[in-house]
């Protein structure tokens, strides 16, 4: 069997097996190294950020291990036909769809970020040039999400730390004690952490 026959044969397992096992919507290529002698797999994935939120009436816990699981299924399947590391090469590609299911929540807690540095004795314009932000994280390679909180240093500004200090624990205290962001706790919870960056 040559190459190209094997690449065809490759897409008939992919589109027997796989499709029935993976979850949501994805697309593939297959090519050859002749280099290195493997098979390279690409997969692109879309991942619905509405069936991943628990608090969501969209949410599909089959959909959502399935997705968190996406590598084990291809390796499981791939070597079924003999493919492995030496052999073969898989690279995965993640984007999501319905993120703006977001928007809210982080233009709430924004609002309450710049209103919390105001209490702390911030001025307006420091608060300007400090450009508080709120941001989800996702991963291009993994289906990783995770929210971000930033500001960037004021540097006539006293006691920096304290204030990253202050901000983190407010923070921390609004997405994980109230519960007004049932969304932003669930990618906190679900990831173990909020990541901060505050630029010195």
């Amino acid at each position: 069997m040559n190459i190209e026959q094997k690449k065809i044969a490759l897409s008939k397992i992919i589109d027997s097996l796989l499709k029935k096992e993976l979850v949501g919507d994805f697309t593939y290529s297959i090519s050859y190294s002749e280099r290195y002698h493997k098979f390279i797999i690409s997969f692109d994935f879309v991942v619905d950020v509405k069936k991943m939120l628990k608090d969501n009436p969209e949410y599909d816990h089959d959909y959502a291990i399935g997705i968190y699981d996406f590598e084990d299924i291809i390796d499981d399947t791939l070597k079924y036909v003999g493919l492995n590391m030496h052999n073969s090469t898989i690279f995965h590609h993640f984007t999501y769809s319905n993120e703006d299911i977001f928007d809210e929540e982080i233009t709430r807690l924004k609002s309450k970020f710049e209103h919390k540095l105001a209490d702390m004795g911030i001025s307006p314009e420091d608060i300007k040039k400090m450009d508080p932000w709120v941001n989800i994280y996702y991963g291009e390679e993994n289906p990783y999400m995770r929210p971000e909180v930033g500001a960037v240093f004021v540097k006539h500004l006293e006691d920096w730390e304290q204030v990253v200090i202050e901000v983190k624990e407010f923070i921390d205290y609004e997405i994980f004690r109230t519960k007004d962001y049932p969304y932003l706790t669930d990618l906190a919870l679900n990831n173990g952490e909020i990541e901060y960056w505050f630029n010195y």
